[in-house]
């Protein structure tokens, strides 16, 4: 008997009971079978996989999420890599070898419908690597579909278009926010060109957020993204902060504005920046415990540490967060506060964390 593991859904019951179906069938007539490659179980039995669907009984109930991964190591043994992790099975083993496929969490279950919403996802190009990553941090169809349409309809206001902002806002657009608005008044000059990939030299003194707005509507047409090319006070910022979702903070001035941004209810604000080699990057930092206040300022022959890698590097945690918090379901969004800081020069990276109870 083939037992499903614990918290299994009705959906992955039924999928085991079919396949117990197919062993007992089986054990009615000779059976021999050496498994030699992923395709080989396809067609056996009364599961199989066909055009990414996941089929029982001839009933579609799920998707192979598109990340899976197999391989055997020469013994017998053969190994699916999906989402829940690496699951052996037996290469001469049908009924393993499906066993193994929701061991490791490498169907994406659903209904026809959904089923086939996730596959249009699939079969564009210019989703389908956003979808694979989405779907493999989703419980089933219904969960993914719901994530594409928060990502739609949510709105992120992006505070900084330099070096992290530009890229963080190109990434959240192509990852599916359909809402941007970008706020910088700063304009391009020769210092930008080691870190701001989306402007060139003959782009000196042309505003920031004007090349940056044409060139997410060049590569994202459907993308609806607005722009203040001025520097906005405090005031404005936060009045109009809560008419968003999110704020990506990655402006450099003034120096501390992130603590009074992150004081706005209903809204998350992740910020980032740098300070020598150092990195840090943070959610609503000012809901954590008090420290003494210092109010730095730059002396008057700074010059700042605006390494592209750091820069590339702060960007891609900046809007991965973001972009992961906007899909995930309201109520299970995490708002605790956090900082993370870390030195850009060391390998392998030693995160140090601070949280609202505890430093790590």
């Amino acid at each position: 008997m083939t037992n499903a593991r614990p918290g299994a859904s009705s959906r992955e019951h039924a999928t085991l009971a079919a396949i117990n179906l197919t062993k007992k069938a089986a054990a009615k007539q000779p059976f021999l079978f050496q498994m030699k490659s992923f395709q080989d179980y396809f067609n056996t039995g009364c599961e199989r996989i066909e055009n990414r669907k996941v089929y029982s009984e001839d009933c579609a109930i799920g998707i192979l999420r598109p990340s899976t991964l197999w391989g055997n190591d020469g013994d017998g043994n053969f190994y699916i890599s999906g989402p829940g992790g690496i699951s052996r099975a037996s290469s001469n083993d049908p009924d393993s070898f499906w066993s193994s496929l929701i061991a490791a969490k490498a169907i994406l279950f659903g209904t026809k419908k959904e089923i086939e919403q996730c596959l249009r996802h699939l079969d564009d190009e210019s989703t389908s690597r956003t979808s694979s990553f989405l779907m493999s941090t989703s419980e089933n169809c219904g969960d993914f579909l719901a994530k594409i349409r928060r990502l739609h309809s949510s709105r992120a206001l992006i505070l900084g278009c330099g070096g992290i902002g530009s890229l963080a806002a190109i990434n959240m657009a192509g990852a599916g926010v359909k809402h941007l608005h970008l706020i910088d008044g700063d304009v391009i000059e020769p210092s930008n060109m080691n870190r701001q990939f989306f402007w060139t030299p003959k782009d000196k003194g042309r505003k920031k957020v004007e090349i940056l707005q044409r060139e997410i509507k060049i590569r994202y047409p459907e993308t609806e993204c607005s722009a203040s090319d001025e520097f906005i006070s405090e005031d404005g910022i936060k009045a109009l902060a809560k008419n968003f979702d999110i704020l990506l903070l990655t402006a450099d001035e003034p120096l501390g504005l992130g603590a009074s941004l992150a004081e706005l209810p209903n809204l998350a604000v992740a910020g980032g920046g740098y300070f020598h080699q150092y990195i840090s990057f943070g959610v609503n930092e000012s809901r954590l415990p008090d420290t003494e206040p210092i109010a730095w300022q730059r002396t008057p022959f700074f010059v700042g540490p605006s390494f592209g890698p750091t820069n590339t590097e702060l960007a891609g945690v900046l809007s991965s967060f973001s972009i992961q918090f906007l899909a995930a379901n309201p109520e299970k969004r995490s708002t605790e506060a956090f900082t993370s800081f870390w030195n850009a020069s060391e390998f392998p990276r030693n995160i140090a964390l601070t949280t609202k109870n505890h430093d790590h």
